[in-house]
C-alpha cells in the first residue's frame, strides 16, 4: 500500500476511494507507526485534540471496521488488546521516504538525493486538515524541506537548476522562508550577472503587501543601458530583471527610519557612475 500524505491524501492503489477527515487522520496515523503500532488512547488523545466529543473504544472499533471495508484486500486494521496494527505486504509513506532522503542528502550533500527529496514534496502534510499532531509533523517536513532547497541552492552552480529549487519554493513555502533563503544564499551564491525571477520577486511583493508593517518597497527602475546592478545594490535587497534594461528591485526597509534617503543615495550612486535612468517609479 502506497499512501500520499504531502499535499492532497490519497492511497495509490484506492485513487477513486473518499474517506473523511477522521478516517484519513486514523489510516495516517496508524501507518506512520504501523511498525510498532499504537495505543488506542494515544489515538484518541492526538486525533480527537480539539474536540469536545471524545469518542469511546467502541466507536473506534467502529471508525476501524469501516475503514478496514475501504481497504478492501490491500491492508488491514488490527486490534490487539490495547494497541493497533495495520498489516499490509508493504506499506510506503511517502513523508516517511521524504524524511529519509532529507537526512541522508543534509548528511551526504549529494545533490541527487536532494532533488528526490524534492520532488516527493507535493505540498503541505495532510493540506487542508487541523490538528496538533498534524501541525507538529507539518513543522519538521517543511523546516527539512527548507534546509533541503538551502542546502541545495548552497552547492549547486548550475543557474537554471537554482531557479527550479526557488520555484518549487514559491508554490510551496510561505512568504517569510522564501525571504529568509533569497537573502542567506540566493544573494550571496549566484552570480552577478544572474537576477531572480520576475515571478518569485512578485510572489514576495503580494505577500509583502499583507504584512502589517511590510519590509521591503518596491523600485521600478528603467536604465538607458544594461547594467550589472549588483554593484550599487545592498545586501537584503532583491533584484529582478523585468527586461532588457528594465529592474525591479525589492529594497529592505532594514532599520532605517528614513528609507526614502537610502533610495535617494541608491539613484546618487547610480549617477555618479554616470548611469543615466530613463524611468523611475517607489512608494514608501
Amino acid at each position: 500500500m502506497e499512501i500520499y500524505t504531502l499535499g492532497k491524501f490519497e492511497i495509490k492503489e484506492l485513487r477513486t476511494t473518499k474517506f473523511s477527515q477522521k478516517e484519513t487522520e486514523i489510516i495516517t496515523y496508524i501507518s506512520l507507526n504501523h511498525h510498532k503500532g499504537i495505543f488506542k488512547i494515544n489515538l484518541i488523545n492526538d486525533i480527537w485534540f480539539y474536540s469536545d466529543e471524545i469518542p469511546s473504544k467502541n466507536e473506534i472499533s467502529v471508525y476501524i471496521s469501516k475503514i478496514n471495508k475501504k481497504l478492501k484486500n490491500i491492508a488491514k486494521i488490527s486490534c490487539k488488546k490495547s494497541k493497533i496494527y495495520i498489516y499490509s505486504n508493504e506499506i510506503i509513506i511517502d513523508a516517511i521516504t521524504f524524511e529519509k532522503l532529507s537526512n541522508e542528502f543534509l548528511s551526504e550533500q549529494d545533490t541527487k538525493i536532494g532533488e528526490n527529496a524534492l520532488e516527493l514534496y507535493k505540498g503541505k502534510f495532510l493540506e487542508g486538515f487541523d490538528n496538533n499532531w498534524i501541525e507538529n509533523l507539518r513543522f519538521l517536513y517543511e523546516n527539512l524541506l527548507l534546509n533541503d532547497i538551502k542546502l541545495l541552492l548552497d552547492i549547486e552552480n548550475d543557474p537554471f537548476k537554482k531557479i527550479l529549487y526557488l520555484e518549487k519554493l514559491a508554490h510551496i513555502g510561505t512568504y517569510e522562508n522564501i525571504a529568509e533563503i533569497l537573502n542567506d544564499v540566493f544573494f550571496n551564491k549566484f552570480e552577478n550577472n544572474e537576477y531572480i525571477p520576475y515571478e518569485i520577486l512578485n510572489f514576495l511583493v503580494e505577500k509583502d503587501k499583507l504584512l502589517r508593517n511590510p519590509k521591503y518597497i518596491v523600485i521600478d527602475l528603467t536604465l538607458e543601458k544594461p547594467i550589472n546592478l549588483f554593484k550599487y545594490t545592498r545586501k537584503g535587497d532583491i533584484v529582478s530583471k523585468k527586461g532588457y534594461n528594465h529592474f525591479v528591485i525589492l529594497f529592505e526597509k532594514k532599520d532605517s527610519k528614513n528609507p526614502e534617503f537610502e533610495i535617494k543615495s541608491f539613484i546618487n550612486r547610480l549617477k555618479k557612475s554616470n548611469i543615466k535612468i530613463k524611468k523611475l517609479s517607489f512608494k514608501i
